[in-house]
């Protein structure tokens, strides 16, 4: 839906949604799922989450996580599930990759 939304959707070749693996998020079973789509160690990822569940599930995988302050307040994200880094919104994404 976010990369639709975005329309972003055709710069990724790789996805993996919760719906596809046996446990949702808090689990890490999604971002393990993703990092073995893409043929890397989960530890060589980055994960992006907007969520606490995400995120959890994000360090739960190995994954370094950059939580995206738009559904919860900074202070929350960090508060809730200590992501790695946290910025403020998706298109500070963008613009960090180059979009």
């Amino acid at each position: 839906h976010t990369l639709r939304a975005l329309d972003l959707q055709d710069r990724f070749s790789i996805t993996a949604r919760s719906d596809e693996v046996p446990r949702g998020k808090p689990y890490p079973d999604v971002f393990i799922e993703a990092a073995r789509r893409l043929g890397v160690a989960p530890e060589r990822c980055v994960a992006f989450e907007d969520a606490p569940a995400g995120i959890v599930a994000a360090k739960a995988a190995d994954m370094t996580c950059v939580a995206i302050a738009t559904t919860f307040s900074k202070a929350v994200l960090r508060e809730e599930a200590a992501p790695d880094h946290v910025i403020a919104d998706y298109r500070e994404v963008a613009s960090l990759l180059g979009f």
